[in-house]
């Protein structure tokens, strides 16, 4: 994860670029909210034949009706309590605490209608039909505000990922220079090129994820919560209470997820390697008649990676219906009480207070629509989640390399030697591969100026 982090450097170069990704994303999510909230206006205004200005001055009306009802029954309340015993003093007591609440509740729902009803009297159209066409009008202009910052923001991220992925190359490919020999012939070049083009896509993919889908689908989900707390917030934490159990299986999937990324990589490194053995020695293979033997060990190769592939897939069949599933539980659950909070038109849920006021059929619809809409960005992280632990995985493999320490180091302070060689002397050589015996121990000879000597010997011997 820390290499991600300095991946996530190199992307924040672009601080333009990350702006407008950020800001994109805001307005899709406001925007997605927002359509969703067309949903009370439709129900509580058009569909009972009323316009928006005979509907806040209904509401306002039935506020101060309110206010008088309850102002009422605290003097009433207030009366009773003076000549009440201690016990029954404290149960009125608790009435007032709950009146008060309550009117404070109307109080406030009131002054918003009477600030916006000018607004509304200027602007809104009179008939349900005509506010019916002005919601259709706001849904179709949203929705392509939303379409036009949605091309802009998936324009930015797919900018900063790819320019990311080119400095990284670019990186790599001038440590890869760098190293020593040896290196090469520990990791063979079908290692690196696996490591410069496969695995640097996946960090790409994971930064375009990061920076796209997982900046906008959870603006988007905290729009909707957001939402449904504001119609209810007490009823929106009921419901949420499967959210530890999504946490935890989330992190056990990101952990196997990463896991069988890793793996799946390594094997298509194996795999470039069999194909750069196999064409660069096409002469070879052709003339000893190995073409089925090549054929098997590409097709164990191939297997492999099948089996690893496969491994991803479960894991991300797992969290997708793991996530969709706990989600449809949310809704249910908030089907179930909302339902229940409406159709007896209570206030109180299991003894617990839900709202100081019984919720309306438009409220609850509202406040199911908000879940609904925050379920779907839920589900596509769920989706994007496995591109992610693919991009940390994949950079992990990439900064082994970077990270590499060049065991060969130029001189700071370069000997120079006469010109011409009378005689080059080996004394005492010594070499031993990095896993394995020594394959040269006590070497000494001398080549003299004007000599060609021919080393001889068997793979692995020490020859190179």
């Amino acid at each position: 994860m820390n290499n991600f982090g300095r991946v996530l450097k190199i992307a924040a170069r672009r601080r333009f670029a990350l702006v407008g990704i950020l800001l994109t994303s805001l307005v899709i999510a406001l925007l997605w909210g927002a359509n969703i909230g067309t949903l009370y206006p439709l129900v509580e205004v058009v569909f009972k034949g009323d316009s928006l200005p005979s509907y806040v001055e209904s509401r306002i009306d039935a506020s101060q009706a309110d206010l008088t009802e309850i102002d009422q029954q605290v003097r009433e309340i207030s009366g009773s309590a003076l000549a009440a015993n201690a016990e029954k003093k404290v149960a009125l007591q608790v009435q007032l605490q709950a009146l008060e609440s309550r009117r404070k509740v109307v109080s406030e729902t009131n002054a918003w209608f009477i600030r916006v009803k000018p607004w509304i009297d200027g602007y809104a159209p009179e008939g349900a039909y005509a506010t019916l066409l002005l919601i259709v009008a706001m849904l179709v202009g949203g929705t392509a505000i939303k379409l036009l910052a949605l091309m802009a923001n998936l324009l930015l991220v797919q900018y900063v990922a790819e320019r990311t992925a080119f400095d990284l190359r670019s990186a790599f490919f001038r440590k890869s220079l760098s190293l020593d020999l040896d290196s090469f012939g520990e990791n063979g070049s079908a290692e690196l090129t696996s490591r410069l083009t496969n695995d640097v896509s996946h960090v790409s993919a994971g930064v375009g994820v990061l920076l796209g889908r997982m900046v906008r689908e959870p603006l988007k989900m905290m729009v909707c919560l957001g939402g449904a707390m504001f119609i209810c917030w007490r009823l929106m934490l009921l419901v949420m209470i499967v959210t530890p159990v999504v946490a935890l299986v989330m992190t056990y999937l990101s952990r196997a997820i990463r896991r069988a990324s890793r793996r799946a990589m390594e094997e298509m490194s194996q795999l470039y390697g069999m194909l750069s053995d196999a064409f660069a020695g096409i002469r070879v293979v052709k003339a000893f008649n190995t073409q089925a033997f090549e054929r098997a060990k590409f097709r164990r190769g191939t297997h492999a990676f099948y089996r690893k592939s496969m491994k991803i897939a479960f894991y991300n069949m797992l969290a997708r219906s793991s996530s969709e599933m706990l989600g449809m539980a949310t809704v249910g659950m908030a089907i179930i009480a909302g339902g229940y909070l409406v159709v007896n038109q209570e206030t109180h849920l299991l003894g617990m207070r839900m709202s100081q006021e019984p919720l309306n059929v438009g409220e609850v619809l509202m406040f199911f629509g908000f879940l609904i809409g925050a379920s779907d960005p839920a589900r596509k992280l769920t989706d994007v989640w496995s591109g992610l632990q693919r991009g940390i995985a994949a950079t992990t493999r990439v900064y082994d390399i970077i990270d590499k320490t060049v065991r060969v180091q130029e001189p700071a302070i370069p000997k120079s030697v006469v010109r011409p060689h009378r005689t080059i002397a080996f004394k005492d050589v010594c070499y031993q591969y990095s896993s394995g015996p020594k394959v040269l121990q006590g070497m000494d000879f001398e080549v003299q100026h004007g000599e060609t000597d021919a080393v001889v010997g068997p793979n692995g011997s020490g020859k190179s």
